[in-house]
């Protein structure tokens, strides 16, 4: 126990050494020699030992100026462990003498932790020769010559040949030297099944890596075969876990593997047709703790109650656990036509000089179409896939939680599978999620060099998709089914996703459409709501460039995008931020908005000046060709026109003087949304009348009605002579006339009522 203890603190301080030191020196072999013989204690020292390893790869690589200076610093430390390992130098020649099993396995799990790290320094002491030029040879093969007889030594290689395959210098080595012998091994019976394991994860990655898309798979594969021998990879795997599922420790291979075959659409068919294996990969996630939705629970009597829900999770475990669920459950990109034009031509490109090749095309796979996907997405969640989520969260990484991000977009795409999600506690880990990512500790941690001269780093957009799937919940469902008590209240900690999910520079159309919406309807929570939305501010990345000419600040408002989201091209887009608007404007904080202020300071001025022209926009939104959008854009100005003030400037845009043509004032613009009408090409031609089978919508009409009514209430209170030249504008643009027709055809009493009261106040006016 003593000795123990004494080499877990000798493994802390040599960790403490390896992270406070300035330069990049590298270890003695007496300090890999203990380092290797920790890999094979237990979990807490090799724990240590591994992370001693990646710091001293990690620092290497950070601090040397290039490649092949980090790479001397390597094998100037591994290159004198290895000829103590081997015992290359005796007295009486300079051939090899095998040396210790254990010392050997040690060195064969320090080079497989340290490759990801180093991995051309790592090939290099495998490859470089030993001994004469007459009897050369070298440390790779003297592993896969001893690798031939059972024993520790065979998982250990196995392990190392993966680490390899998974860089590109190691798949490389991997292919000419230990292919054949990874072939062999993957069907070798083993107590605890880890070597066939092992080496199916090591084959799966050669696979992986030789179809990069800049090559073309010779055509000597065979399609068929390919898929077999996948098949047979993933099954190995999937028995594996489900004989061993109590062991997670002993799966962690396998998952990766798997995370590896199910990016190919056929190994995700045949993981989800089998229920049990599901079943058994999500039973490796950290032991479930009370149901997120639920209340804590703790036993009566108890107060130094052992919740096992705390307890560490292993975060490499819970990273592959996802990926392997987010491949399973992942919808094929939608592609713009002309990438797809592209990709069509790529496909046929490859297809040629495969001699007419049997590849599956994209479009032709029927385990990637929507059916498909859809039904996987079903089997996950019947398997427990929404349980999940919250023991996944609790690891402490970003991977991890923006692979969830992926994953909970994918698992609410559908929205029958929506009430499901927020039921079993989906929404409460989404919302931990967004919050983890968005919080600046966990960009600072995960990313220390994140941003430099305003790019972005590259897992910065990826905090979108997260941000996406809460607005997908927030659109489709009640406020008070989804935001716990007082909802008034935890609603507000949703609006910063859906700032950056609209303002993001990396944000798509559908994005930022998804955004307003959801907006939108938490706006409709209450005025509080509203209030911290028309006040709110964002800072969104790479503002120098989105909104050029600005030269103040970075930080824009909220209503600064929306009004510029008014005036976008996409019809969509253009409707929900129309819609959003019309929400706000009911608000105390959205008639101040629209109104601008007093007019008696310079500083009023220019906020009056700011307000005619956000209502001048609205005015114009109320004759786009589409009627949602114009229904939005007319019901804010009925409820923005109950105040006075903004009548007035309403009024002054209708009595700009020469600058507003009497076809585009008020009083004709609101008459149009009764009666649509063509603006003529040509100053002074007459409108062309729109001929339509179908009347005119009842609401538009009700809102241009309310409209009118509240002008005209305000033109009785002005002075005399400001009344008579409103009146006037009035009767030229039909006001009366228009009203009186609508008396006369309509029989709805919503519609009649303001339209007599507002013909009556008309006529009274008129006098």
């Amino acid at each position: 126990m003593a000795a123990h203890n004494e080499a877990i603190e000798r493994l802390k301080g040599l960790l403490k050494t390896l992270s406070s030191s300035e330069e990049a020196s590298p270890l003695s072999v007496a300090q890999l020699e203990f380092i290797g013989q920790s890999l094979l204690s237990d979990s807490q020292a090799k724990g240590l030992a591994v992370l001693c390893l990646s710091v001293f790869g990690q620092k290497t690589a950070a601090r040397s100026l290039d490649s092949d200076n980090a790479s001397s610093v390597v094998i100037s430390a591994l290159r004198p462990y290895t000829e103590r390992v081997f015992n290359t130098r005796t007295e009486a020649s300079n051939t090899a003498v095998i040396g210790d099993e254990d010392r050997i396995l040690a060195f064969t799990l320090v080079i497989a932790n340290l490759f990801p790290f180093a991995p051309v320094a790592c090939v290099k002491d495998l490859t470089d020769p030993f001994g004469t030029e007459e009897e050369s040879w070298d440390s790779l093969g003297m592993l896969l010559e001893l690798a031939e007889l059972p024993g520790p030594l065979r998982p250990a290689l196995a392990e190392l040949l993966g680490q390899a395959a998974g860089t590109k210098q190691g798949r490389e080595m991997v292919r000419a030297r230990a292919t054949e012998w990874l072939q062999g091994a993957v069907n070798l019976q083993t107590a605890d099944g880890d070597l066939g394991v092992l080496c199916a994860v090591a084959l799966s990655k050669l696979d992986n890596g030789a179809r990069p898309d800049t090559e073309v798979t010779p055509a000597e594969v065979d399609e068929v075969s390919r898929m077999r021998a996948d098949a047979g990879l993933a099954n190995k795997m999937i028995k594996h876990i489900m004989s061993h599922s109590h062991a997670p420790s002993s799966c962690r291979s396998a998952i990766e593997g798997l995370g590896i075959l199910t990016t190919k659409s056929y190994i995700k068919e045949l993981v989800c047709q089998t229920p049990k294996a599901l079943k058994s990969i999500l039973a490796l996630s950290p032991v479930l703790g009370p149901r997120p939705s639920s209340l804590p629970q703790t036993p009566r009597g108890s107060i130094d109650f052992n919740d096992k829900s705390l307890a560490p999770v292993e975060t490499a475990l819970c990273y592959g656990l996802t990926v392997v669920l987010v491949n399973l459950t992942a919808r094929r990109p939608k592609l713009s036509g002309e990438d797809e034009q592209i990709e069509r031509l790529r496909r046929m490109a490859i297809s040629g000089k495969k001699g007419g090749g049997g590849g599956m095309d994209s479009e032709e796979d029927p385990f990637e179409t929507d059916e498909a996907v859809r039904a996987r997405v079903k089997s996950v969640i019947a398997a427990g896939g929404i349980t999940a989520l919250s023991e996944l969260s609790r690891a402490d990484s970003r991977s991890v939680k923006l692979a969830l991000g992926h994953l909970c977009l994918a698992l609410v795409e559908d929205q029958a599978n929506r009430p499901m999600f927020i039921r079993d506690g989906g929404f409460k880990v989404l919302s931990s999620v967004v919050r983890d990512l968005l919080a600046p500790s966990t960009s600072e941690k995960s990313t220390p060099v994140a941003i430099h001269n305003g790019s972005q780093s590259g897992s910065d957009a990826d905090v979108l998709v997260a941000a996406q799937a809460l607005a997908k919940l927030i659109i489709t469902t009640a406020p008070h089914l989804l935001f716990p008590p007082p909802h008034l209240t935890t609603s507000l900690n949703a609006l910063s996703p859906m700032y950056i999910l609209m303002a993001h520079p990396s944000s798509t159309l559908l994005q930022i459409f998804e955004s307003l919406m959801a907006l939108t309807n938490l706006a409709s929570i209450g005025a509080d709501v509203s209030k911290r939305i028309l006040t709110d501010t964002c800072t969104p990345p790479r503002a120098d460039e989105m909104w050029r000419g600005s030269g103040r600040e970075d930080t824009i408002r909220i209503t600064t995008k929306i009004e510029e989201l008014l005036l976008a091209d996409n019809q969509l887009v253009r409707r929900a931020a129309t819609e959003l608007v019309c929400n706000l404007a009911g608000s105390a904080e959205g008639i101040a908005y629209y109104s601008g202020g007093p007019a008696s300071s310079p500083e009023g001025k220019s906020q009056t000046a700011k307000a005619k022209s956000r209502l001048q926009v609205l005015l114009i939104i109320t004759h786009v060709e589409d009627l949602p959008t114009q229904l939005a854009a007319g019901g804010a100005l009925a409820i923005l026109t109950e105040s006075p003030h903004i009548c007035d400037l309403l009024l002054d845009l209708s009595s700009a003087g020469k600058t507003t043509p009497p076809s585009r004032n008020v009083w004709k613009r609101i008459i149009g949304m009764l009666e649509p009408e063509i603006e003529p090409e040509q100053e002074g031609e007459e409108p062309i009348p729109l001929i339509s089978s179908s009347p005119p919508d009842e609401g538009l009409l009700l809102r241009a009605v309310v409209i009118l009514s509240n002008l005209v209430t305000r033109v009785i209170s002005l002075e005399q002579e400001d009344r008579v030249r409103h009146v006037a504008d009035a009767k030229t643009a039909g006001v009366d006339t228009k009203l009186d027709e609508i008396i006369k055809t309509r029989s709805s009493d919503d519609l009649l009522e303001p339209a007599n009261s507002a013909l009556q106040l008309f006529k009274q006016t008129s006098f």
